[in-house]
């Protein structure tokens, strides 16, 4: 099995990192540094392909900048992972050579080589740098054309409905049962060079029965937080997802043992499922719909323009990054990487 998360989110409050989550504390991990370019989410790639069919979970992290890079895999039963420690989301061992190790990529360049493109580099590397800042900046705009838009539709009655709903589904579904209580927190979203991105393939791979929650006036996130209370106190093992803009609200909440999922739609694309859908916007009243419909409609269109532009600019992101790897691909000796990959296949298969 092989599901797909990812660990960064690209935000109105700039990049938030769950990488400080990801590991069990019995868990090794092993910190990749080196350039762009230098085959860093090739060499992991590489070792899920290796290493499928000689374990049952592998677990592929995504970068959110560039969903078709990766920057960690974990195999759960091994207690292994690796990850990218680069820029924005530095990581650094707490216990060298014990817990934690590097590997380095950057002894693969020829240095004096790369010397001779450095104010290349900086230029590019500046201007990479520029263009995640117009995006944050546009998101934030995004963020704050919708502030309040629906305070005068969600009363406390509202609330308790909600609130009453998640709890009957509770009982109904997710009763106590002898489970270890591990949370897993994890995002199946991003906002990327591509637009919005959903792993929907995660859920499916582990749920069987979908719960999908259909809101347009943000009611899911009081949905999912009562859920993911009652659910830490039946002490219930499962896999939190936060909605990768707004990363304080919980988006989806993912059940392995009762093989359930719950999944905020919120208006966005999903896949053809046979769902069990949550209705929540015929909760407020229906007056106070009609009398906000317009002011809805109006904010949503600035909230649209101002993500295109976000996105354009993650865009003309990730294209001055593909010069910085064009710049110093030439310059590395894949070789190292050749020989990294055989090391660890055999780390990891003596493992199992």
């Amino acid at each position: 099995m092989t599901t797909h998360y990812y660990l960064g989110a690209n935000t109105p409050n700039g990049f938030y990192s769950l990488y400080d989550k990801y590991l069990r504390e019995d868990d090794r991990l092993y910190i990749i540094k080196g350039s762009p370019g230098c085959g860093k989410s090739t060499f992991m790639k590489t070792l899920a392909k290796r290493m499928a069919g000689v374990v049952s979970e592998i677990e592929l992290i995504h970068c959110s900048g560039d969903p078709e890079s990766l920057d960690g895999v974990y195999f759960p039963e091994l207690h292994v992972a690796y990850v990218d420690g680069t820029a924005p989301h530095v990581i650094e061992p707490q216990f060298a050579g014990v817990s934690e190790n590097y590997i380095n990529f950057g002894d693969a360049l020829d240095m004096d080589a790369l010397w001779e493109s450095f104010d290349e580099i900086k230029s590019i590397n500046y201007k990479y740098k520029s263009e995640y800042k117009k995006a944050y900046d546009a998101f934030s705009a995004a963020k704050a054309s919708q502030t309040g838009i629906f305070d005068e539709l969600i009363d406390n009655n509202v609330r308790e409905t909600v609130i009453k709903k998640a709890t009957r589904l509770a009982k109904r579904e997710f009763g106590k049962v002898k489970e270890d209580g591990d949370v897993k927190e994890r995002f199946t979203d991003a906002v990327t060079c591509k637009g919005f991105v959903h792993r929907y393939d995660t859920i499916a791979e582990l749920a069987d029965r979908v719960y999908l929650i259909d809101t347009s006036f943000g009611l899911n996130y009081l949905f999912t937080e009562t859920l993911a209370k009652i659910l830490t106190d039946r002490n219930r093992n499962m896999t939190i997802c936060y909605d990768p803009f707004d990363p304080d609200k919980i988006a989806h909440i993912i059940v392995p043992e009762a093989r359930a999922a719950i999944v905020s739609r919120n208006g966005k694309a999903f896949p053809d499922w046979k769902a069990r859908t949550i209705h929540l916007d015929s909760i407020p009243s229906r007056s106070g719909v009609k009398a906000l419909r317009e002011r809805i409609r109006s904010r949503r269109k600035i909230w649209d323009e101002l993500i295109h532009d976000g996105i354009s600019h993650l865009a003309q992101a990730k294209a001055y990054h593909d010069e910085l790897e064009a710049l110093y691909h030439p310059h590395a000796d894949f070789s190292l990487a050749d020989s990294l990959i055989e090391k660890h296949v055999e780390i990891l298969k003596a493992r199992v």
